[in-house]
C-alpha cells in the first residue's frame, strides 16, 4: 500500500510540467487537480511535525509495538484479506527473481572460475 502527500513543492512542479498546453488546457487540468486530490494550494495538506508527533502517540501507546492506529492496523488487515490471492502472486514473483538472480550470480562465479584455470 503507497500513500503520497500532495505538497506545495509537487503542486508546483505539476504546474510547471503542464507549462507546455494551452492556457485553457492547462486551466482545466489544475482545476480537475485540485478537485480530485482535494488540493487547496493555500492550504498546507502535510506537516512532518504533525506525523511525527502521531507516530510518538501511537508508540507510546502501544508501547513501542507500532507506530500506526488500530483503525490503520484494521485497514490494512481488511485489504491483505481482500487481496490475498494477488499478494501471494507477487510475494511468490519476489522470491522467483531473487532465486533466479541468486543462480545466475552464482553461475557467473563458477564460468569466472572455469575460464582463470
Amino acid at each position: 500500500m503507497s500513500l503520497t502527500y500532495v505538497t506545495k513543492e509537487k503542486y508546483k512542479m505539476f504546474e510547471e510540467e503542464t507549462k507546455v498546453f494551452d492556457p485553457e488546457i492547462r486551466d482545466e487540468i489544475l482545476a480537475m487537480f485540485k478537485r480530485t486530490m482535494g488540493y487547496d494550494p493555500e492550504k498546507n495538506t502535510y506537516s512532518a511535525e504533525k506525523y511525527q508527533k502521531r507516530r510518538e502517540v501511537y508508540m507510546t501507546k502501544s508501547d513501542g509495538k507500532t507506530a500506526s492506529s488500530e483503525a490503520t492496523k484494521l485497514a490494512i488487515k481488511k485489504f491483505r484479506e481482500a487481496n490475498r490471492e494477488e499478494l501471494n502472486r507477487q510475494a511468490r514473483e519476489r522470491y522467483q527473481r531473487k532465486k533466479l538472480e541468486k543462480l545466475r550470480a552464482n553461475t557467473n562465479n563458477v564460468i569466472e572460475m572455469i575460464s582463470v584455470v
